[in-house]
């Protein structure tokens, strides 16, 4: 096998396409292949259904034998006919989301979509993390992840397991 190249695995951005595949009928859908579905958020877009999901690949033994949940995205206009996109939230190497990210909640405001989740770093101790889209398709995690760790009602330590996770968030009257 002589003609066999392997290319080294580099993190670097890629361009994706809007759309990777389609299906029909979410009823019992499961993308199979050792990947799983969990904490789905749905969210409505003018007349369009989103829903971020976390995959879980491989029962937490993916991406470096790290863990890697990550968020993916699927759309309909329909609830018949769904698009699966390219993912739109991954985990950090190294960083306060470095083994996982979990939870998210998403509220827009002025054209600004919010996602507030769950990053867990790779001694398990979780924090509130920030990322922001202009299209619920491309997030850009805030630098200054993260931007809630417990306080008094919570122990903390960022090399043991610790506790701050499900955010919870919405819009008041205050905006």
């Amino acid at each position: 096998c002589s003609d066999l190249t392997v290319d080294e695995y580099a993190e670097e951005s890629k361009e994706m396409p809007d759309t990777l595949y389609e299906f029909e009928n979410a009823e019992g859908w499961y993308p199979g292949n050792g990947v799983f579905v969990g904490d789905c958020m749905p969210y409505r877009k003018d007349d369009e259904y989103h829903v971020l999901y976390l995959k879980d690949r491989h029962h937490h033994r993916s991406k470096w034998g790290l863990g890697a949940h990550q968020w993916e995205h699927i759309s309909t206009a329909d609830l018949v006919h769904w698009e699966i996109h390219p993912p739109c939230l991954c985990t950090t190497r190294g960083g306060v989301d470095g083994y996982q990210v979990w939870a998210p909640g998403v509220t827009e405001k002025d054209g600004v979509y919010y996602m507030y989740y769950t990053g867990v770093n790779l001694d398990v101790a979780q924090s509130i993390c920030l990322a922001t889209s202009r299209d619920l398709y491309t997030w850009e995690k805030y630098e200054g992840n993260p931007v809630l760790l417990p306080g008094a009602w919570g122990a903390w330590r960022e090399d043991a397991w610790s506790d701050c996770r499900d955010s919870m968030v919405f819009l008041d009257d205050d905006g």
